[in-house]
């Protein structure tokens, strides 16, 4: 009896101890797999760390580059601003020279020769009438003084000059002082106005043919001039009507052979003795 409980004792004994190398395995297994696992999210959080900073370099590369571009733009659209602002400069200053130099070329001119007196309310109110029509699209210049029209002439830079009209100039030419005279009076003056009269109007009429002649050859400026034809009725019964219609004559033929195209407007209507209308 003794021996056989000395026996199971032995055996009791041995199967404890294989118990406690099984538990000592099996919790080295478990602290290897805890090590293995803490390994694993110092690992991952590294990666996870390293990759957040990647990302964040990343952002910060991308918001340099979208800075720089705005700031590319920014400075193409100041310089841009300063052009357009060099541009609106450069039209300002240009257009102000241009309007001191005599205006834009673009408005045509109306010079007018009629002196105005406002006691002639016939004249005055056709004057009047003329400007209304005219309105803005005319740049007016009345010149009635016949001297100093053809200076006023070559100064003037327009493409398109009017000249309203011939008989007004022709005149203002002849009798200055714009009084009619008396019979008596004009028979006593005869001899020495015919002769200032006559050196007058070659003189000024010559300046005129010069000036049409230099337009007509070496310029692109359209001059148009407008008069009325007064030799076509009775004779004059007054000296100085008569004297008028004849340097009248004279001047439409002077002036009529400097010009390209010539017309004679009856009831409105053109009608064209030399070269045809304007296209």
């Amino acid at each position: 009896m003794c021996r056989n409980n000395r026996f199971s004792a032995l055996l009791l004994g041995g199967a404890n101890s294989g118990k406690t190398a099984c538990a000592l395995a099996w919790a080295s297994q478990i602290e290897s797999a805890s090590q293995i696992e803490s390994a694993s999210k110092v690992e991952l959080a590294s990666k996870v760390e390293l990759a957040s900073k990647v990302e964040l370099a990343s952002k910060a590369e991308l918001a340099s580059q979208i800075e720089v571009h705005a700031r590319l733009r920014l400075a193409k659209k100041i310089e841009l601003a300063k052009k357009i602002e060099l541009a609106s400069k450069v039209e300002r200053t240009s257009k102000i020279e241009q309007e001191k130099q005599g205006g834009e070329n673009t408005l045509p001119v109306y010079v007018a020769t009629a002196n105005y007196n406002k006691n002639d309310i016939t004249l005055a109110a056709r004057i009047e009438k003329h400007r209304k029509e005219r309105g803005k699209n005319f740049i007016t210049i009345e010149q009635p003084d016949a001297l100093k029209l053809i200076p006023c002439l070559q100064k003037c830079e327009a493409n398109v000059i009017v000249i309203d009209c011939l008989t007004l100039f022709l005149a203002s030419l002849l009798f200055a002082e714009g009084q009619q005279k008396t019979n008596e009076q004009e028979n006593m003056q005869e001899n020495m106005q015919e002769k200032t009269q006559e050196e007058t109007f070659e003189r000024v009429l010559g300046e005129l043919e010069t000036y049409l002649t230099n337009i007509v050859k070496n310029s692109n400026k359209s001059v148009i001039l407008v008069s009325n034809e007064v030799g076509l009725g009775i004779v004059p019964y007054t000296k100085m009507g008569e004297v008028f219609r004849g340097y009248a004559g004279i001047l439409h033929q002077r002036v009529a052979a400097c010009l390209p195209v010539l017309a004679l407007v009856v009831a409105g209507v053109p009608m064209f003795i030399k070269g045809s209308a304007p296209a």
